[in-house]
C-alpha cells in the first residue's frame, strides 16, 4: 500500500482480514488530493497475488467549510452495544471543544466526561458509570457545534443504540397460514413477530402479489401487523405476501432473511 502524498498511518483489519482500515496518525491536510495504491505484490491468505494494481483518489475539504460527523461508535441503531464502552464522535475537521460539548445531548441522560483526541477531530464521551443494560440511548449533536474555524455543524445529527444482546427478529406465524387454500375473500391478514417491530421499515419492506390496496394496523405493542384490503380479495386467486430483510425491529435488528407466505382465496 502506498499513499501519495505520504502520511503516517496504522492499519486495522476488519471482517476476518477482508477490510483494511487505514487510520491516519494526524488529521489529513486541507484541500489536498490523496491517492492510495495497492500493488500486485499484495496477496490473499492463500498466497494468490492481486490480479492487477488498484488505486483510488479523494480530496479533502478546504479549511472553513461546514463540519460534518463522519462516524460514531456505537454506530447508529447498533443493538448490542456494551454498557461499559465509551461513546465516540468523529468529525471531518477540528472542532471547538466548548460549543461542541454544549451541543451534545444524551437521552436518557447520563453523567460523562469528554476527552478530545486527534487534533480535536475525535470526541470520546466516557460515561462515569456503566450504562444501564437493555436500554435505548439517543445521542444528539446540535447544529450549534462549531469547528475551530467558527463554522457550525451542517445540521443536527443524532444516532441511537441499544445496550445488551438482542436476537434477530423472526415471524412466528401468519393468518392465513402459509399454503392455506379456500380463504374467504374477507379473511383477516395478520403477521405475528417474536418482538416489537419498527413499523415504518416493515411497511416499506412489505410487498403483496398480485398488488392490492390495503391499510395497515399494528396491534399488541407492534408485535402484530394486520393488513386490511380496501376491497374484498379476488376469488380463486393465489396471493403472496413478502417482507424484505431491510425490515428491522425496534431494537434496530434486521430480519435474518426475506420472509414470504402464500394463500389462495376460494371460488
Amino acid at each position: 500500500i502506498e499513499v501519495s502524498p505520504s502520511i503516517d498511518y496504522t492499519i486495522i483489519w476488519l471482517e476476518e482480514s477482508i477490510i483494511a482500515r487505514l487510520q491516519p496518525l494526524v488529521p489529513l491536510k486541507y484541500d489536498t488530493t490523496y491517492t492510495v495504491s495497492i500493488g500486485t505484490e499484495a496477496m490473499s491468505i492463500y498466497g494468490m497475488p492481486l490480479e492487477e494494481e488498484f488505486s483510488f483518489s479523494f480530496a479533502t475539504r478546504e479549511p472553513g467549510e461546514t463540519p460534518h460527523i463522519v462516524a460514531t461508535s456505537p454506530f447508529d441503531r447498533q443493538a448490542d452495544a456494551s454498557g461499559s464502552q465509551p461513546l465516540e464522535i468523529r468529525f471531518d475537521q477540528p472542532m471547538s471543544s466548548a460549543p461542541t460539548e454544549a451541543a451534545i445531548e444524551i437521552s436518557p441522560p447520563i453523567d460523562y466526561a469528554v476527552i478530545w483526541y486527534e487534533d480535536n477531530t475525535l470526541a470520546v464521551l466516557q460515561p462515569l458509570a456503566p450504562l444501564d443494560n437493555d436500554t435505548a440511548f439517543t445521542v444528539n449533536i446540535g447544529a450549534e457545534a462549531l469547528s475551530t474555524g467558527g463554522m457550525p455543524l451542517a445540521a443536527d445529527y443524532s444516532f441511537s443504540f441499544f445496550t445488551g444482546m438482542h436476537e434477530t427478529p423472526r415471524v412466528l406465524g401468519t393468518l392465513p397460514l402459509d399454503g392455506q387454500a379456500d380463504i374467504p375473500s374477507n379473511h383477516p391478514i395478520q403477521i405475528i413477530f417474536d418482538q416489537p417491530m419498527d413499523t415504518a421499515s416493515i411497511e416499506a419492506a412489505l410487498k403483496v402479489s398480485p398488488a392490492m390496496d390495503y391499510t395497515t394496523t399494528w396491534l399488541e405493542a407492534n408485535f402484530v401487523l394486520m393488513l386490511e384490503p380496501v376491497t374484498t380479495l379476488a376469488v380463486d386467486t393465489g396471493y403472496t405476501i413478502s417482507i424484505g430483510d431491510e425490515a428491522i425491529s425496534t431494537f434496530g435488528m434486521p430480519l435474518a432473511k426475506d420472509y414470504s407466505f402464500s394463500f389462495t382465496t376460494g371460488k
